[in-house]
């Protein structure tokens, strides 16, 4: 899938759903996937001032009230291009669907073609082998990830040590942070999401996000993460141009009143459903994160952990123009 490919398929859950209140985005493919949202939303807005009097009912109601649906379902979209951290892939996952992806390879249905060997029973000397076999990897394993000669070129020591992608202490049983996907390696990937929506995790703790007295939604929630504010610095020693675009019209407050009084009554109808055995959709923010170049498992599951963290008040929504591992990007280079 193509840059323009992704632009388009942003452009079309826009118009379900209304406009995506901020574009936050790290590298070059970001900057052009922005570029192409930003000039076919002016170019909607155009045709929009243009209609006449035999528009139809729906055209009407576009040219009125398409900036007021602005984040209204999504509040934000990160995007972030594989190649600012093209050294990820090329690791070996330590997940479970990543460890299945990186030896048996899992198709884009999401299944994976088992050898016999690995559904039947083995004998109990078998498995003591194995046991003693995959004991012995996971030592070698551990200790070639902390082995700084291994871990100290993968990106500048300033950007590594602020973003702590490296963590010498990490439980894999109960894990506390991102590192476990990759056994004391947390991808660069998944940190700059979390610079976003997670700054006290990578920034520190002044910059933990308060509790909101009551739902906010559309441009001034996304306007309240503050998009990359706090990491400017970290950000300089990462290849690639920074992102940043809220979305609203000049008739900003007026919208953002109608929007607070339309997701007030739908709020009350998510409660009605409730307690008529609906499900509720509650009052966190929706972030759509998308990768251009592809996002491994493991990053996935990151991505997965960030969200399930209790003080976070987000939705996370992963899209991707691929799934990848290291073999596929060898592959890939192959060919070339």
């Amino acid at each position: 899938m193509t840059v323009y490919q992704a632009s388009n398929a942003i452009q079309d859950l826009q118009q379900r759903y209304g406009v995506i209140g901020r574009i936050t985005g790290k590298g070059v493919q970001a900057q052009q996937l922005t570029d192409i949202l930003l000039r076919k939303r002016e170019e909607h807005q155009t045709t929009l001032s243009e209609i006449g009097n035999d528009a139809t009912p729906k055209e009407q109601f576009d040219q009125q009230y398409t900036n007021v649906f602005t984040g209204t379902v999504i509040d934000q979209l990160i995007v972030i291009d594989r190649q600012v951290d093209p050294l990820t892939p090329l690791l070996t996952q330590l997940t479970y669907e990543g460890l299945i992806d990186e030896f048996y390879g899992v198709s884009e249905s999401g299944q994976a073609d088992l050898p016999t060997s690995v559904v039947t029973p083995p004998s109990q000397q078998q498995q003591q082998q194995q046991q003693q076999h995959q004991q012995h990897q996971q030592r070698q394993l551990n200790q070639h990830v902390h082995d700084p000669d291994h871990t100290q070129h993968a990106v500048t020591a300033d950007s590594r040590k602020k973003l702590n992608l490296i963590s010498d202490q990490q439980e894999d049983l109960d894990p506390s942070d991102i590192a476990f996907t990759y056994s004391g390696y947390a991808p660069l990937s998944v940190r700059l999401v979390q610079c976003v929506i997670d700054k006290s995790s990578v920034l520190g703790p002044k910059y933990k996000k308060r509790a909101a007295v009551g739902p906010v939604t559309g441009a001034a929630a996304a306007a309240s993460t503050g998009g990359w504010k706090g990491a400017e610095e970290i950000l300089k020693y990462i290849p690639g141009p920074r992102v940043d675009e809220l979305q609203h019209s000049e008739s900003f407050i007026r919208e953002d009143k109608l929007r607070k009084i339309l997701v007030k009554n739908s709020g009350k109808r998510n409660a009605a459903g409730k307690n008529g055995g609906g499900a509720a959709i509650g009052n966190k923010h929706t972030v759509l994160v998308l990768f251009v170049g592809g996002i491994t498992y493991a990053e996935i599951s990151a991505l997965r952990f960030v969200a399930k963290r209790s003080e976070h008040l987000y939705n996370l929504v992963i899209a991707t123009t691929g799934i990848i591992s290291g073999d596929k990007v060898i592959d890939a280079c192959l060919e070339v």
